[in-house]
């Protein structure tokens, strides 16, 4: 199954939050005989999926000594209209009664499935030494346990943007000659419309300062042109020099703009002209002076992100050296009474164009956005040596980078199933007594239902075998009676003991021992060969030729599910 992730790409640790996509209790783990467990089919990310368990190890897998977890990819959803592979990040769990906490495991390597490969998931989730031994909570409450998986899926690549700095600009200057300065009377003036950058532009000048400079100094301000249209998300650097010529062409008086202009912000420049406006925002590395990037909204899981990159470090949050990336959740839709909660997952990614992959960092906790609480992210991502080396690769073709991010939305937990063993059955046995066996013309005999673990059942007896067995052994066949109502995804798990009984008091009873899943397909389960025929008529009926069988149930699971697949 490929399961065996590089330890560099396995992320362990013990979280509050229950899984998101499936959960699944199993209450008397030691009385699954069979070696593997298969939930029924869920819903997530729009595909149906099934979590499937080796609570001793899938050896095929060399998860020997290991609790096993994988998800089982349904590809009978796909269409010809949906996509041919879904990539899916899987996160498992097992529950900790001890610390009241997640056990979570999880490659942080996003998963590709389709129909050539349909499984995946980890051999080695957690060692059966520490799994089995109660001291470690993990067993509990009656040999209680509980698994469960987050399946988040990663939507195709449909956002995005791109920061492009223009340093070729034709024409790139400007001039504006204002006369009889000294006499002007009128508080602003506006210079002529002129063209830069694929953008229209005018100055704007106070000579006696704007309202902020209390009359004491020059302001002048660069203005996007009112017939520039800007959109709602829509950003424009700018890095100009603004400057007074002094007539004897030796000391101009230089000013710098380094901002950027939006739809709200449209006219940026100096109110004293010695200090700047507040930078707000950057492109190309080396061009950005400021210390953070916030991109525009996009959508992901219903809510609106943003994405908030320090290219030289958020000293704030011990960043210094590194490049910090976070993502800030709009909580502008969100009502404060009562608090909102949006639980998801944070993948950063950083470009690595010598490699042609990406460089992917992830903490395995999920983060509780809400209004009082909308940024989350990691402060020491990669280190700018490793970044600012091009060698490395993520500085390339003329210093350009990439960055970017999944946000993957925890849905709340509404998906789920408890498989219960009742040992404690009442009236675990039936006796059934085939009178006059020799004598039986009928191809099968159904006895009558008897009602074991909540559920009705019949045994069905072939006297002379069924097409298998014919005229050779008896078979005896234990079905789910026809009035049961089982669900499709639904699975009963019974182990019962099946006897000829010996007449003459013995304990040389004809035996068997079945252990079996019954489902909607699977309704019987037996055998063909319980008996041969002449060792029956010859030592198993009684003094009125009567054959006395018996069944005693040791276990039959019961199992709930939440309300929908």
């Amino acid at each position: 199954m490929g399961s065996l992730a590089p330890d560099s790409t396995i992320m362990k640790n013990l979280r509050e939050h229950p899984p998101s996509s499936y959960s699944l209790k199993i209450n008397k783990l030691s009385q699954l005989i069979s070696d593997k467990y298969e939930s029924r089919l869920f819903l997530s990310g729009g595909y149906n999926w099934r979590l499937v368990i080796y609570p001793k190890g899938n050896q095929k897998d060399n998860g020997s000594g290991f609790i096993s977890m994988y998800v089982e990819f349904d590809n009978t959803c796909l269409s010809s209209t949906s996509p041919i592979e879904v990539f899916a990040y899987l996160t498992f769990f097992v529950y900790n009664k001890k610390e009241n906490k997640y056990f979570s495991i999880q490659d942080v390597e996003v998963k590709r499935f389709n129909a050539l490969r349909t499984v995946w998931g980890l051999s080695q989730v957690l060692s059966l030494e520490t799994f089995n031994d109660p001291e470690n909570g993990y067993i509990f409450e009656g040999e209680q346990c509980e698994f469960g998986v987050d399946v988040m899926i990663a939507s195709p690549f449909t956002k995005w943007e791109v920061v492009s700095f223009d340093e070729k600009l034709t024409f790139p200057k400007f001039s504006w000659s204002v006369k009889d300065f000294s006499v002007l009377k009128e508080e602003f003036y506006r210079s002529n419309s002129f063209s830069m950058g694929g953008r229209k532009w005018n100055l704007l000048l106070y000579p006696k300062g704007d309202s902020r400079a209390n009359g004491k100094w020059l302001s002048i301000f660069l203005n996007l042109d009112g017939t520039e249209v800007l959109k709602a998300d829509e950003k424009i650097y700018v890095r100009a020099l603004l400057k007074i010529i002094d007539p004897r062409g030796s000391n101009h008086s230089t000013k710098p703009i380094n901002n950027w202009f939006t739809e709200s912000n449209k006219s940026w420049g100096v109110v004293e002209f010695s200090s700047l406006a507040k930078l707000r925002e950057f492109e190309n590395i080396t061009e950005l002076d400021d210390e953070k990037y916030e991109s525009r909204l996009f959508a992901t899981g219903g809510y609106n992100w943003r994405l908030v990159i320090y290219p030289k470090g958020n000293a704030k949050d011990e960043g210094s050296g590194f490049i910090s990336m976070y993502v800030e959740f709009d909580s502008t839709n969100l009502s404060s009474t009562p608090l909102t909660d949006v639980f998801a997952y944070l993948v950063f990614f950083v470009y690595n164009k010598k490699t042609d992959k990406y460089f992917t960092i992830k903490d395995t906790e999920v983060k509780r956005f809400n209004a009082l609480r909308t940024v989350w992210g990691l402060s020491q991502v990669l280190s700018l040596e490793t970044f600012n080396d091009p060698k490395n690769g993520y500085i390339f073709e003329g210093d350009q980078c990439e960055f970017g991010v999944d946000v993957l939305v925890a849905p709340s937990l509404t998906k789920w199933e408890v498989v219960s063993f009742n040992q404690k059955i009442s009236n675990p046995k039936f006796s059934w007594t085939l009178k006059k066996f020799k004598e039986l013309k009928e191809e099968f005999y159904d006895s009558v239902k008897f009602l074991v673990g909540g559920r009705q059942w019949f045994l069905k007896v072939y006297p002379k075998g069924d097409v298998r067995a014919r005229d050779k052994s008896l078979s005896i066949y234990l079905y789910l009676s026809k009035s049961e109502t089982v669900n499709a995804e639904e699975k009963i798990y019974t182990r019962v003991h099946v006897r000829l009984i010996d007449p003459l008091g013995s304990t040389h009873h004809v035996a068997g021992k079945l252990n079996r899943w019954y489902t909607k397909q699977n309704t019987g389960y037996g055998w063909h060969t319980f008996a041969y025929l002449d060792k029956l008529r010859e030592a198993y009926l009684d003094n009125e030729g009567s054959l006395n069988i018996e069944i005693e149930f040791a276990v039959v699971t019961s199992t709930k599910y939440s309300p929908s697949v």
